[in-house]
C-alpha cells in the first residue's frame, strides 16, 4: 500500500440507486452530492481517526478500471439487481484527501464525489446499453443527474467523446472499457435491420 498526497485521483465505483440516492454497494452509507467525507465503521475496535486507516479498510473504495470493478462485485450483482435493493449504477468517482494506492487494484480514500454516471445496464456478465424499454431506469439516472449534478453518459459515448481521457481515468481504465464494449456495432438501415430489403422504386 502507498499513501499519496492530496491530488484528486479518479476511480471506477458501483453505487446502487435507490429513488435519486446513490447508496454505496456494500455498506448502507447514503452519498451526498458533492464532497463526502469518510468514517470509520469498524465495530470490534477503535475507529480509526481520519480515514483511510493503515491495516483497516475504511475510506472511500475505487478501482483502476470498470472490469476490475464490476469483477469485485459481480458475484452480488444477480441477488441485489432487485427493486426493493436499488438498481446498480456504474459511475467515476474523484478521491482526494488522504488517499491510499492498493497496488494495481485501486484505492482509498478520506473524500470523495460522484463525477460522470453511466446510463449503462449493470448485468451480472457485464453492461448492456441502455434501451427504450428501460423507462424506469432511465427515470432513475435522470433523477440521480438532476441531484447530482453529474452527467449521464453511455460508456461507449464517453470512450468514444474523450471523456473517459478528460476526466483523468487513466489509461488502464480507458483501456479496459474499450476491451469491455468491443468493436462499434454496425449500423444497417431500418429496412434492413429485419433481414428483408427495401422495395425497388419505381418512376
Amino acid at each position: 500500500m502507498e499513501t499519496v498526497g492530496s491530488e484528486p485521483l479518479i476511480g471506477w465505483r458501483l453505487w446502487r440507486a435507490l429513488g435519486d440516492t446513490l447508496v454505496s454497494w456494500i455498506a448502507e452509507e447514503n452519498w451526498a452530492p458533492g464532497e463526502n467525507a469518510a468514517e470509520c465503521l469498524a465495530q470490534h475496535r477503535t475507529p480509526c481517526e481520519a480515514p483511510p486507516g493503515a491495516g483497516c479498510r475504511c475510506g472511500y473504495w475505487a478501482t483502476f478500471g470498470p472490469e476490475r470493478c464490476l469483477h469485485l462485485v459481480r458475484p452480488r450483482i444477480g441477488e441485489r439487481a432487485l427493486g426493493f435493493y436499488g438498481r446498480p449504477v456504474l459511475g467515476l468517482v474523484a478521491g482526494w484527501g488522504e488517499v491510499t494506492i492498493h497496488g494495481r487494484e485501486g484505492f482509498r480514500a478520506g473524500r470523495a464525489a460522484p463525477v460522470l454516471l453511466f446510463n449503462d445496464v449493470v448485468a451480472p456478465r457485464g453492461l448492456r446499453p441502455l434501451r427504450g424499454w428501460h423507462r424506469r431506469r432511465g427515470a432513475t439516472l435522470e433523477g440521480l443527474r438532476r441531484r447530482y449534478g453529474v452527467p449521464v453518459v453511455s460508456l461507449r459515448a464517453a470512450l468514444q467523446q474523450g471523456v473517459l481521457a478528460e476526466l483523468g481515468a487513466g489509461e488502464t481504465g480507458i483501456a479496459e472499457a474499450a476491451q469491455m464494449l468491443g468493436p462499434q456495432p454496425r449500423e444497417y438501415p431500418p429496412a434492413l435491420k429485419g433481414g428483408q430489403p427495401s422495395p425497388p422504386t419505381t418512376g
